[in-house]
């Protein structure tokens, strides 16, 4: 029998469900699902499902299955099509406020075993943290594998409506490796960190090439959405400050970064946190830093969709660049490779809709081509920055129609 099989009394038609999602989700509760699909029948399953790392379809259990999320996950996209995924374009701060003024019926939580009576949030705490404010009911499954993480707790133990075992291998997520322009790209942004500042980096090629060019910078802290691999050799290297210098909201990478996380090198946090511009600006000398999809010649910023079809979300980008503003000595960066497949990723003018960051939040564009600061720049000052790190083949056109979109405004 199922160790699951009480779980099913929880599902019912309209009833809303919040999966702890990202590098927490459960296999033991997908298959679970899988083999009795008929639960999900009319059931809307809630959730980070972050693209790279969510890969179950949660909507394609039965016909009258939802999802409700703020990430057009590629591994959704059929459900997506039929209209069976509710995208909400908010910003990552803005989830938990969601959550918290239409909580869920249940939400079904994936943890390491309590320690004196409480559940720490494991690998993610971004919607995990005081998850009573977000659901009605919790269930937890408990996986001995999964690491007991410091920082915030999902509740008490006496706090759960269930408690079932459900042990299971953890999924990793080694990083990708970059390639020539990655690293180009990585010892430029690696310039314009100092020692001690505050770094926050998202996930991608790009990213993880930039955590590998910090090694020999020194007493830095991290605070921010998430840590991957890279960030152990930083710690190993001696790049980070003493004490506890990293405040995360999950953990994405190999058993070696678990392994970092359970013996309490980072503080999990809640999104209420980690993408709280008050606490970002908190942070001295906190610098952000992102990647795109596309960056027009006005500053304005795409890191959700390609050719008009969705395959993210907003996602936390904005969060971390304004509150880089408010950070004394704060600034924010935006990495991007120039093109892709000899299409330039600098283009004139975003396509209606596509805007994830406005113009007015861009503070510093870096390509393998070079570095562009933005801030106090005007608008024919900022194309002629940005249009300098293209690549070079793509500069003649873009400057041709940066000069046409200029007569016309």
């Amino acid at each position: 029998m199922n160790p699951l099989s009480a779980l099913a009394q929880e599902f019912s038609p309209g009833k809303r469900v919040l999966v702890h999602a990202g590098p927490s989700e459960s296999e033991a509760f997908q298959q679970f699902l899988s083999t009795n699909p008929d639960l999900a029948r009319g059931v809307t399953f809630r959730g980070l499902f972050i693209p790279g790392l969510s890969r179950f379809d949660y909507a394609a259990l039965h016909e009258s299955a939802h999802i409700e999320t703020i990430f057009a996950n590629p591994a959704m996209r059929a459900s997506f099509a039929a209209g069976k995924l509710a995208l909400h374009p908010l910003h990552y701060s803005a989830w938990p406020g969601y959550l918290a003024r239409h909580p869920a019926d249940l939400a079904v939580l994936h943890l390491p075993p309590a320690r004196n009576g409480v559940f720490s949030c494991g690998l993610a705490a971004d919607t995990v943290e005081d998850i009573k404010r977000y659901a009605k009911r919790v269930a937890v499954l408990v996986n001995p594998e999964l690491p007991f993480t410091l920082g915030g707790v999902a509740l008490r133990a006496v706090e759960a409506d269930a408690i079932f075992d459900a042990p299971g291998e953890v999924p990793e997520f080694p990083s990708e490796t970059g390639d020539a322009a990655a690293g180009q790209i990585a010892a430029s942004v690696a310039g314009l960190v100092s020692d001690g500042d505050c770094v926050q980096i998202g996930i991608g090629k790009v990213p993880a090439a930039i955590l590998r060019a910090l090694k020999g910078h020194r007493n830095l802290s991290l605070f921010g959405g998430m840590i991957v691999d890279e960030v152990v050799d930083l710690a190993e290297a001696g790049a980070l400050a003493p004490g506890q210098s990293i405040t995360t909201g999950i953990a994405v990478g190999s058993k070696r970064l678990h392994a970092f996380s359970a013996a309490g090198r980072a503080a999990f946090r809640g999104i209420a946190h980690t993408h709280s511009a008050l606490e970002i600006a908190k942070q001295k000398n906190f610098i952000s830093i992102n990647s795109a999809i596309e960056v027009d010649l006005f500053g304005a910023i795409n890191c959700e969709s390609v050719k008009g079809r969705p395959i993210s979300g907003v996602g936390g980008g904005t969060d971390y660049m304004r509150g880089a503003r408010l950070s004394e000595g704060g600034r924010s960066v935006i990495a991007l490779v120039a093109e892709a497949k000899g299409i330039s990723r600098i283009v004139p003018r975003l396509e209606a809709g596509a805007t994830s960051v406005a113009r007015a939040d861009i503070d510093i564009l870096v390509t393998e081509f070079g570095i562009a600061r933005l801030r106090d720049l005007s608008i024919d000052a900022r194309a002629e920055a940005i249009i300098s790190i293209a690549a070079p083949d793509h500069r003649t056109v873009l400057t041709q129609q940066w000069q046409h979109l200029r007569a016309g405004l």
